[in-house]
């Protein structure tokens, strides 16, 4: 009877990551609608959190997903600010498939400062076409990332 109750259950896959979805695989009547695409944002903030935060080379599966080390930016720092948010964008736009037409700024702070804040633009697909969204990704001297939505 159990698999009786797993065909009725309704499931749109395109929301969310295939691990989300097997996480929600045993919720009662999982189903993955989202008022104004929230719920898909905020999963594409928690996959671009993970994504931007892993190294090139710590995946078997693919050497290059991730981010290349920063030493070699951060030692030809303010000019490498433009190569940086061209190997964001184009990190995302490879590995964030709900993402496309991303552009990233590097955003001025203050001098005293300890962080690198990117804005990024970027169109979401949503079921009738696309959505812009604005997020906000800051670099602190440790080389994490966060992103805010």
């Amino acid at each position: 009877m159990e698999s009786a109750g797993i065909i009725n259950r309704r499931f749109i896959l395109s929301d969310k990551r295939f691990f989300e979805r097997v996480r929600n695989w045993n919720k009662e009547n999982y189903s993955h609608t989202s008022n104004n695409g929230r719920e898909k944002i905020e999963s594409v903030v928690n996959y671009l959190q993970i994504l931007l935060n892993s190294r090139q080379g710590t995946t078997l599966m693919d050497d290059k997903y991730g981010m290349p080390d920063f030493s070699d930016f951060v030692s030809k720092f303010p000019g490498s600010i433009r190569n940086l948010e061209k190997v964001i964008s184009e990190t995302i736009e490879k590995y964030e498939t709900r993402l496309s037409d991303v552009e990233v700024g590097f955003v001025l702070q203050d001098e005293n400062s300890l962080s690198l804040v990117f804005e990024i633009n970027a169109a979401l697909k949503v079921e009738n076409g696309f959505k812009t969204i604005c997020l906000e990704s800051s670099m602190d001297s440790s080389g994490q990332m966060m992103i805010k939505g």
